[in-house]
């Protein structure tokens, strides 16, 4: 995509874009979580959210089943950076299912 890109704005060389990406990518891994990418693949998939309900089902199935205390369970990483959800501040800002480790 960078490189169509580049031709696309005239540029000689992809390498801006692709140190844009690279950056762009960086700041939304450790600053926001992943929310953008997860903001992003839900706007391009409509069914992306149902998935992600559908796996961490999944883990509080399991950990019912092996007798393990779930702490919480937050669906997007955008409720988790807003700290909303049951276990939002165990997760870290990341979406997931928090298990109670005494």
């Amino acid at each position: 995509a960078e490189i169509a890109a580049a031709k696309a704005l005239g540029l000689d060389s992809p390498q801006p874009l692709f140190l844009a990406t690279a950056g762009l990518a960086a700041v939304d891994t450790f600053a926001l979580k992943g929310a953008l990418a997860e903001t992003l693949a839900s706007a391009a998939d409509n069914t992306y959210s149902e998935r992600i309900v559908r796996h961490e089902a999944g883990h509080l199935l399991l950990a019912y089943l092996c007798g393990l205390p779930v702490q919480g369970c937050v669906l997007s990483a955008r409720e988790a950076l807003a700290g909303e959800g049951s276990g939002a501040a165990s997760l870290n800002g990341a979406a997931g299912t928090a298990f109670f480790d005494p």
